[in-house]
């Protein structure tokens, strides 16, 4: 019920919001009606859009938004009946108002609406058998469109049912989700476009969020009605590190997005050392960008095995040590003696950096400078990366010197948020709540294991899978 009710009182605070944005143009149209000799009076005297804009707002006390609506609405040719409907709209409007904001007053009202949600559920879903789930709706994709009314968090789907092949990707847009083309015409859907590279399929675009798109033997289709019910949060994490670099992620080449973090990384702070290395290979990219900028020397004084996979998302603190220990491997004459530069494109625990570290002490280097391509870490992510609980995270737990001190290491410096944000494109539409901690979607931490047997819920989980 508490999650009912925050899902509820979110969607009439986005509601709200939305109709109190309409309902202020609307005010602003309809005052330029009662005042409209004088408003095309001031359009005609004004050289361009912008001197009208301004003599407006001054004259009618209004803002740029309603401003910029009196002029693309051209109220000078508008009906008298488009005029009535106006007026009409922004009594609808006002009323539409007061009542959303009477729902966030009462608790009363926001039981009603789950109580009603309850019901509907009940009475779309008589029986456990999923085959009336469809039958019910009429369609799966209208199945899927009832079932995202519900859904809260961030999700990119491919769904396939016997004569069709279902996109969706949830309304923020956390994850990324793209569709292609086979040389044959069908359809192919992945969440990177590298994806497609590797079957041969032609990039065709991104899925907006919140958009579902059904490909049959009839053609493709796209539901937008979930499209723009929620602000855009794409996830950053994808460009620093979960992405592969020969992708389109967002709509941006993930490679030119690192080496840009390691230009902006660069200029707000470059040492004193002989040469740029990465720690290779999520760190090679931004090294590329900051080795590029700061016109110094680039070297691979590491080499990677890799025929070891990831260590950060290992499950276990002793599997990940094993991994660092056998990942990477320093060439010993480019160490000795030299003051070097590690570029790397995160620190999430502390593992990996702290025995690289040690190895290049043991080997000789004469400084260690370590430079990351990201903000600090401080908070769990719960959309999809595989991020500790945050009394693991070291940036959520020390400062920047005891970090320092901790890795031993002669200087570190963190990529900031403004740096990050400057490094891509779509800079207000990003998910930063690991940096920051402010989640798009509520959520409460319980542990990456709480599904498991003796985990969150606290009952065993039935392990038994039926081959139906």
């Amino acid at each position: 019920v508490d999650h009912q009710k925050d899902v509820v009182t979110r969607r009439t605070r986005y509601d709200l919001n939305k109709t109190e944005e309409r309902a202020h143009i609307v005010a602003g149209l309809v005052l330029a009606l009662a005042n409209i000799d004088e408003v095309i009076k001031i359009i005609k005297e004004s050289a361009d859009k912008f001197v009208a804009i301004a003599k407006l707002t001054e004259t009618f006390e209004l803002d740029e938004k309603q401003a910029n609506a009196i002029l693309e609405m051209r109220l000078q040719r508008l009906t008298s009946l488009e005029v009535e409907k106006l007026r009409e709209e922004l009594a609808a409007l006002e009323a539409t108002i007061a009542d959303l904001k009477d729902i966030l007053a009462h608790e009363s009202r926001v039981m009603a609406i789950i109580r009603g949600d309850l019901i509907d559920i009940k009475n779309r879903y008589p029986s456990p058998r999923r085959t009336e789930i469809s039958v019910d709706y009429g369609s799966i994709e209208e199945a899927v469109s009832a079932a995202m009314d519900r859904l809260v968090g961030a999700y990119s789907l491919v769904i396939s049912s016997p004569s069709k092949l279902i996109a969706v990707r949830d309304p923020h847009g956390f994850r990324p989700l793209c569709m292609g083309r086979l040389k044959d015409g069908s359809v192919v859907f992945a969440s990177e476009s590298c994806g497609l590279d590797a079957v041969g399929a032609s990039f065709e675009r991104d899925l907006l969020p919140g958009e579902i798109v059904v490909a049959d033997k009839n053609g493709v289709k796209s539901d937008r009605s979930h499209c723009g019910i929620a602000p855009r949060r794409l996830c950053v994490f994808e460009f620093i590190y979960f992405a592969r670099p020969d992708s389109f992620v967002f709509g941006e080449q993930v490679y030119q997005c690192r080496k840009q973090m390691g230009w902006q990384l660069a200029h707000e702070s470059t040492p004193d050392v002989d040469f740029i290395m990465p720690f290779p290979d999520s760190g090679v990219y931004s090294a590329v960008g900051f080795a590029q900028c700061a016109e110094l020397p680039y070297e691979h004084a590491m080499i990677r095995n890799h025929y070891v996979g990831r260590t950060f998302i290992q499950p276990t603190q002793s599997m990940r040590n094993f991994g660092v220990r056998v990942k990477i491997n320093p060439v010993r004459s480019m160490i000795e003696g030299k003051k070097i530069c590690i570029v790397d494109d995160s620190i999430v625990r502390g593992t990996t950096m702290i025995t690289r570290v040690k190895k290049l002490r043991e080997l000789g280097a004469k400084e260690v400078h370590i430079r990351i391509s990201c903000p600090p870490v401080k908070f769990p992510c719960f959309y999809g990366i595989d991020f500790a609980s945050r009394g693991e995270l070291i940036a959520a737990k020390y400062s920047l010197p005891e970090i320092t001190k901790m890795l031993d290491v002669d200087s570190l410096h963190y990529l900031s948020i403004d740096g990050l944000l400057r490094s891509v494109m779509q800079s207000d539409s990003y998910c930063l709540a690991c940096f920051d901690g402010n989640y798009p979607v509520p959520c409460r931490e319980s542990g990456k294991l709480r599904l498991e047997c003796g985990g969150w819920c606290g009952r065993p989980v039935a392990r038994k899978v039926n081959s139906r």
